[in-house]
């Protein structure tokens, strides 16, 4: 009977980690949160940027941007091969900054003050976006 105790200790322990972990990421702008689908997708991100080319992307993608000290411009650029998609910049307390819902071929920069959240919604869209704090 303790050798189960012990084990069910063990695994809620682990899940107990693992959600921090997840928690941790999210906290630190290393992910993004995605309903949707990628096809071909090859991205590079950080708290301060977040970049992608692909075949396909269709749904709604969210990353939260942290600039670092000294950087007060969001850079923005789309590329449109086919499809659409519409990208929208809210500040800390929601305040839309940015919005443009059919990006084609778009470079854009922005002032902003601290972090920032970025929504893309994407219908059927191949080409690249990158974004990312200067």
């Amino acid at each position: 009977m303790k050798l189960k105790s012990q084990n069910t200790k063990t695994k809620i322990i682990i899940v107990i980690f693992a959600v921090l972990f997840v928690l941790i990421m999210a906290a630190s702008g290393m992910t993004e949160f995605s309903s949707g689908t990628k096809i071909g997708y090859v991205s590079d991100k950080g708290k301060d940027h977040w970049s992608a080319h692909y075949i396909s992307i269709d749904g709604t993608f969210l990353k939260t941007i942290y600039p670092e000290d000294g950087q007060d411009t969001l850079y923005i650029k789309t590329e449109t091969s086919e499809g659409r998609i519409s990208i929208t910049v809210e500040d800390r307390n929601s305040n839309i900054l940015y919005r443009n819902d059919d990006t084609v071929n778009d470079e854009f920069r922005l002032k902003i003050d601290g972090k920032v959240k970025i929504r893309i919604e994407a219908d059927k869209h191949k080409g690249s976006f990158d974004i990312r704090c200067e």
